[in-house]
């Protein structure tokens, strides 16, 4: 799969900026990426 060889870290962190990029069209900062990542989504579906 294309998880294979990765980190269970590095699987959250390309998950969580897939899921951004998405949303936002853009790259965002590490704090709302760590946020994604801990489960919690108000950035994304509350929007800012």
């Amino acid at each position: 799969s294309i998880d294979d060889g990765l980190s269970s870290q590095e699987i959250f962190l390309t998950k969580a900026s897939s899921v951004v990029e998405g949303h936002r069209g853009d790259l965002v900062d590490m704090a709302e990426v760590v946020a994604i990542v801990c489960g919690d989504d108000l950035s994304v579906s509350g929007g800012r």
